[in-house]
């Protein structure tokens, strides 16, 4: 995947901003526990003080954060002190149990969690960021089970929750610490994804903010509602149901327009490079076939006059071929370009005419099998038609190595298909459309998608192609004109 320039440059930075202030959360701990701050202890904590040692804890990731792209030897060691920390508080926990003073056990493992994930990250491979972000997700579930806990004001009488004593500046400290860790790879593992510059991209950095802080917070409004007594538990369940609901088909909406305007973007970028494709194709044809008999014409012009006579007829014979060779390749390529058939007598003629000639150059048969062509289509459909064909057919005399290819076109439901079928030697379609000479394949697919069609192809090595184009008619077809 392609990574989106602008927002990688936005992520780093975000993350680096982010490292910065949980260092300064961390300092900030010890000033107010030095100078005895009591304004600033409930700031950063809340209901329950910060520990000394969850402020080192915390000063210590994010020096390793700020410091994994500069001096990486420090990072790791940083990191590494911050799983020691986390780790050496649970051991004091399985002896002695909670004591008060002590960092909260879950405070603990979030930083157990938060070092490991630090510590993978300055490894090299992309199997290290898979553990990393995967630790780093593990971290930011506990602190979002705590902040469940926090912002609904109510524990269950089960489970870890019951024993939630993370304060309010841990939980935000360890938030912004998680994402700040994600952030800092916004092109590798999963954030790939985010940061795509793709469609599915794009919805992604849509729907992930969403699906996690719109519930998060309808559920805490739904429950103030219900505290401040403007309704009972069962009305606000209700109301919470509908408001996701309304919030999600809204975000839907949304996600659909963006996507939509990038796949118009992407689309008119397929159809430019397409034709950039087939002009290079001119070119070369125009380079290596005209070009040559050029030049080879006007070396024939020159010798003649300067031996006998009867070698300079042979020359003018010779030259007269050299132009009847390119008035041939002329009509060839132009009628490779655009037939003009394709536009006077419509789609039917013209592939009647195609085919014909396509066996004529590759002594391949062609089967054509039609229903429903008697008539004239849209031009753009026509062209399209044409050139899926046209192109799929090129695709089997170079690759296929079979006799024989079936062509299929019909006519249902306001609807034109053309099918080219074989037995040749086949290939993997997904593997197809990834390699960088398959230019084919893709300007068919964008040919059919920017009419509001579908290419689909059907193939496996050794057992064939079944390629199926299905373009979409508008109601001012025409019966066609027959001369």
């Amino acid at each position: 995947m392609v990574a989106e320039p602008r927002l990688v440059a936005g992520f780093r930075r975000a993350s680096r901003i982010v490292s910065g202030a949980v260092m300064l959360v961390g300092a900030l701990v010890f000033v107010g526990w030095a100078l005895d701050l009591e304004l600033l202890n409930r700031l950063l904590a809340g209901r329950f003080i910060m520990q000394l040692n969850t402020g080192a804890a915390f000063l210590l990731a994010g020096l390793s954060l700020w410091m994994s792209d500069r001096r990486p030897k420090i990072a790791l060691a940083c990191a590494v002190a911050v799983t020691v920390t986390g780790g050496f508080v649970l051991v004091v926990y399985a002896l002695h149990g909670a004591e008060p003073g002590r960092m909260e056990w879950e405070t603990a493992v979030n930083f157990v969690f938060v070092g490991l994930a630090l510590s993978c990250r300055l490894a090299p491979g992309d199997r290290a960021i898979r553990f990393a972000q995967l630790f780093l997700t593990l971290a930011m579930l506990g602190t979002l089970i705590a902040l469940f806990t926090h912002a609904y004001s109510v524990k269950f009488s089960f489970g870890v929750t019951a024993y939630t004593q993370m304060t309010i500046g841990t939980l935000i400290t360890f938030v912004a610490l998680c994402l700040g860790a994600l952030f800092a790879d916004p092109e590798r593992g999963w954030m790939a994804r985010v940061t795509a510059d793709s469609a599915a991209g794009s919805m992604a950095r849509r729907l992930y903010p969403a699906v996690i802080g719109i519930p998060l917070l309808l559920g805490w409004l739904t429950l103030l509602g219900e505290h401040q007594r403007f309704y009972n538990g069962k009305l606000g369940l209700a109301a919470l149901v509908l408001a996701i609901l309304v919030v999600f088909v809204i975000l839907v909406g949304l996600t659909y327009h963006a996507i939509d305007r990038t796949d118009g973007q992407r689309m008119r970028l397929a159809a430019i490079l397409l034709e950039e494709a087939e002009r290079r194709h001119i070119a070369r044809e125009l380079h290596d076939e005209i070009g040559q008999s050029l030049t080879a014409l006007k070396i024939h012009l020159e010798m003649v006059g300067r031996g006998a006579p009867e070698e300079g007829a042979e020359q003018v014979k010779e030259a007269r071929a050299l132009v009847d060779e390119l008035m041939k390749r002329v009509s060839s390529l132009s009628l490779d370009l655009r037939p003009a058939m394709l536009d006077d007598l419509g789609l039917l003629p013209a592939l009647v005419w195609l085919l014909g000639r396509y066996t004529a150059q590759t002594k391949i048969k062609v089967q054509f099998e039609r229903s429903g062509l008697e008539r004239r289509f849209p031009p753009q459909i026509e062209t399209a038609a044409f050139r899926v064909v046209q192109e799929a057919l090129t695709n089997v005399a170079r690759h296929a190595g079979v006799e024989r290819v079936t062509v299929r076109a019909w006519v249902q439901d306001q609807s034109l298909g053309v099918q080219i079928a074989d037995e040749g030697k086949g290939f993997s379609a997904d593997e197809a459309m990834k390699r960088a000479d398959s230019s084919g394949l893709i300007g068919m697919r964008e040919r059919a998608a920017a009419l509001g069609g579908t290419l689909t192809i059907d193939s496996e090595p050794g057992r064939g192609v079944r390629l199926t184009a299905e373009l979409p008619i508008v109601s001012n077809s025409v019966p066609v004109v027959r001369a």
